[in-house]
C-alpha cells in the first residue's frame, strides 16, 4: 500500500473513527470515573484532614501518600504490565480499591476514623492511580492507529480534565452538606462501575517474544532505552520539574482557602475546578488543532505558563480574582498534560510502552518530596509564601531545561528514534535484524496495523556502547545472554493480536 498518496484525515474525521472503536470508549470511561473521583478525593480528603489537624503538613503528607507509590512502584508496575495482561490489572486494582473505600466509609460513619487510616487510603489510591499510565495508556496506544493517536489523547485527557471541574467542587459539596463518608461511598460506587467496565473490555495483549524476562530485566531494559533518545530524556525532566514545583501548590489550596480568602469547602472546590474547565478547553483545542511539528512547543511553554499562573495565585489576595487566574491556568495545565502521553507514545514502539509510561509514572512520583518540603514552608512562612517559593523555582530549572536541550524545542516530528535516524554517542543503541521489532514481530502494514508476522525465533539484540569501558563490558555480557536466551522454545509465545 502506498501510505504517501493517502491523504491527512480531517480532526473531525479522526475524532469519530476514534469513538467508533468499542475498546477505546470503554477504556475512556473507565479514566472517566477513575479521574473523577481521584479530583473529587483530593480535595475533600486535604479538606477534611485540615478540618481534623489545622496542619498545612499534615494536609501536604496526604498528597505525600498519594504520590509515593508512582515513585516507588511506577517502573515496576510498567514491567510487569509487558508480562501480563492489562485488562486483569484493571480489573484487580479498581475492585481493591472498591473494597477499600468501603471500609473507609464505614469508619467515617461509625466515627472510628483515625489519621492514619486516611494516609493507608491515600496510599492505596496512589497505588491504583500509579497503574493508569503503564496500564491503561498504554492499553490507549495499542486500540488506536499511530495518526490518531494525538485525537484520542486529546479526548482522554480533555475528559480527564473536565471531571476537574465537577468533582473538586463535589468533593467539597458532600464534605460539607454530609461528610466524609458520602464521599469515600461515591468512591467505592465509582471504583466498582470502572471494575465492572474492564471486565467487558475487548482487550487481546500484544505477542509477547519467546524469551521471558523477569520484571526487574524489563524495567532496567525500558531505562536503557529510554537512555539513548533525548527527547524522552526531556520529556521525563519537564514532567520531574513540573511533578515537584508545580503540582503541589494544589495540597495548599485548603489551607489558602480557609486562611487567606475566608470562603467554605465548597468554594474551594470551585477554585481547582475552574482550573479543570480551562484545561478541558486547551485540551480540546490541542486535540483539535495540533500537529507533531508544534507538540515540543506546546509541551514545554505549557508548563512555563502553567507555572506563571501558580505564581500569579499566590499573590492574589483574594477569592474573586483567584477564579479566573486558575482558570487560565488550566490552559498551560492541557498543553503540558496532553502533549506528555502523545510525545512518550509517538516516540516508543508498542512493545516498550508499559516499560517507558512505568519510567513516566516514576518522573510523576518525585512530587511527594516537594509536597513535604511545602508543607514545612507552609507552617512557617504561609501557604502562599511556600506556593511562590516552588513555583519560582519550577520556572528557574525550566529555563536551565531549555538550555540544555535547545535541540528539543526546534523538533518538527515526533516519531521512535530509529525513524529519525539518530542516536546520542554515549548511549546504548538497539539493534535489530531486518525489520523485526523487539518482539520478533514485522510490521508489515502501515500505522502499526497488524500485518502477517514472521513464526520464527526471536530475533538477536545487541546493544553496542561508545561509552566507558565498563559500560561496553556490561553490554557486552547483555549481548551475550539475550543471543543465548533467543533460543527458547516459539512455545513460550503469547497467543494475541495487536488490537482487538
Amino acid at each position: 500500500m502506498n501510505t504517501a498518496m493517502t491523504p491527512r484525515p480531517r480532526p473531525g474525521s479522526r475524532g469519530k473513527e476514534v469513538l467508533a472503536n468499542k475498546t477505546f470508549r470503554r477504556l475512556w470511561a473507565i479514566g472517566a470515573a477513575s479521574t473523577a473521583m481521584r479530583w473529587l478525593d483530593t480535595v475533600a480528603v486535604a479538606a477534611f484532614v485540615f478540618h481534623l489537624t489545622g496542619s498545612p503538613f499534615d494536609v501536604a503528607l496526604t498528597f505525600f501518600f498519594r504520590m509515593i507509590p508512582m515513585f516507588a512502584l511506577g517502573a515496576y508496575i510498567g514491567a510487569v504490565a509487558d508480562r501480563l495482561n492489562k485488562r486483569i490489572i484493571l480489573i484487580v486494582a479498581f475492585t481493591t480499591l472498591a473494597i477499600v473505600y468501603v471500609f473507609l466509609a464505614v469508619a467515617v460513619a461509625t466515627d472510628v476514623i483515625q489519621l492514619w487510616h486516611i494516609y493507608i487510603g491515600a496510599l492505596l489510591a496512589g497505588g491504583v492511580w500509579a497503574t493508569d499510565f503503564p496500564v491503561r495508556r498504554a492499553m490507549l496506544g495499542e486500540v488506536v492507529p499511530r495518526e490518531n493517536l494525538s485525537t484520542a489523547m486529546g479526548l482522554d485527557l480533555a475528559t480527564s480534565n473536565f471531571m476537574r471541574v465537577p468533582g473538586p467542587f463535589l468533593g467539597g459539596f458532600l464534605l460539607d452538606a454530609i461528610g466524609m463518608d458520602a464521599v469515600y461511598t461515591l468512591g467505592a460506587v465509582l471504583f466498582l462501575t470502572a471494575a465492572i467496565v474492564a471486565v467487558s473490555l475487548n482487550y487481546r495483549p500484544i505477542p509477547r517474544p519467546a524469551v521471558r524476562i523477569g520484571p526487574f530485566r524489563n524495567m532496567i531494559e525500558g531505562i536503557r532505552f529510554i537512555r539513548r533518545d533525548s527527547v524522552i530524556v526531556t520529556v521525563l525532566v519537564v514532567t520531574v520539574v513540573m511533578n515537584m514545583f508545580a503540582f503541589p501548590y494544589q495540597s495548599m489550596v485548603p489551607v489558602i482557602a480557609e486562611r487567606t480568602f475566608g470562603v467554605s469547602t465548597t468554594l474551594m472546590g470551585l477554585l481547582i475546578s475552574a482550573e479543570g474547565l480551562g484545561a478541558t478547553l486547551g485540551a480540546l483545542l490541542v486535540a483539535s488543532r495540533a500537529t507533531p511539528a508544534h507538540y515540543s512547543r506546546i509541551y514545554f511553554f505549557g508548563s512555563v505558563f502553567f507555572l506563571l499562573m501558580i505564581l500569579s495565585f499566590s499573590r492574589v489576595p483574594w477569592y474573586g480574582v483567584a477564579i479566573p487566574v486558575m482558570f487560565v491556568a488550566g490552559f498551560g495545565m492541557s498543553g503540558f498534560g496532553t502533549m506528555q502521553s502523545i510525545m512518550i507514545i509517538s516516540t516508543t514502539p508498542a512493545e516498550m510502552r508499559g516499560r517507558v509510561l512505568g519510567v513516566l509514572a516514576v518522573s510523576i512520583g518525585t512530587g511527594p518530596a516537594s509536597a513535604l518540603a511545602i508543607g514545612a514552608i507552609a507552617e512557617g512562612l504561609g501557604a502562599p509564601a511556600a506556593v511562590m517559593i516552588i513555583a519560582l523555582t519550577g520556572l528557574t530549572l525550566l529555563g536551565v531545561t531549555a538550555v540544555l536541550s535547545p535541540g528539543f524545542l526546534k523538533l518538527r516530528d515526533v516519531k521512535p528514534i530509529d525513524e529519525r535516524g539518530g542516536s546520542a554517542a554515549s548511549t546504548p543503541v538497539l539493534q535489530r535484524n531486518g525489520n523485526d521489532d523487539e518482539d520478533g514481530r514485522q510490521d508489515d502494514s502501515p500505522n502499526n496495523e497488524p500485518g502477517p508476522r514472521k513464526t520464527g525465533p526471536a530475533p538477536s539484540v545487541s546493544v553496542t556502547h561508545t561509552g566507558s569501558p565498563a559500560l561496553r563490558q556490561a553490554d557486552s555480557l547483555i549481548d551475550v545472554s539475550s543471543r543465548n536466551a533467543g533460543n527458547g522454545s516459539a512455545n513460550d509465545r503469547t497467543p494475541g493480536q495487536h488490537r482487538p
